[in-house]
């Protein structure tokens, strides 16, 4: 008998538990966990068009484009080992950089993602500088 009720108190608990960690999340974290979408400890992140992200080619302002991702380098550009030229060839959108963000290591790939994305890229201006929105869908694939 006492092993029975300890075994409820038990799993009555890990509920409890797990309720309280769930409320802490926000909504559909647990379901949507795509790292780019939510990367940037809370940053929001935003549809940049071609055209805005040439606008930022230069060393007071230095933006990157990776595949769909825009990365904000500015502030790292300073600190990148092989010095601020190599970056500042590749900014302003002028090269798809995701070539070389695989060259670096896995832990250097993180850091960019962490802090320096920014947004992702958008071929309809009126999107320009909105907030990335999950697509309602996304749910479905992560219960496939």
């Amino acid at each position: 008998m006492a092993i029975h009720i300890d075994r409820q108190e038990d799993e009555t608990e890990m509920r409890r538990s797990k309720r309280q960690r769930s409320d802490q999340k926000g909504p559909m974290q647990d379901v949507y966990n795509d790292d780019t979408a939510t990367s940037n400890m809370n940053r929001t992140l935003r549809y940049y068009s071609r055209r805005e992200i040439a606008l930022h080619n230069t060393e007071g302002s230095a933006w990157i484009v990776a595949g769909d991702d825009v990365y904000d380098v500015t502030e790292y550009m300073h600190q990148h080992p092989a010095g601020k030229a190599p970056i500042l060839k590749r900014t302003g959108g002028a090269v798809d950089c995701t070539q070389d963000l695989m060259f670096h290591s896995k832990r250097g790939q993180s850091m960019w993602r962490e802090n320096c994305l920014i947004g992702r890229v958008t071929n309809n201006e009126r999107l320009n500088g909105r907030p990335v929105e999950k697509p309602w869908w996304a749910f479905w694939d992560l219960q496939c």
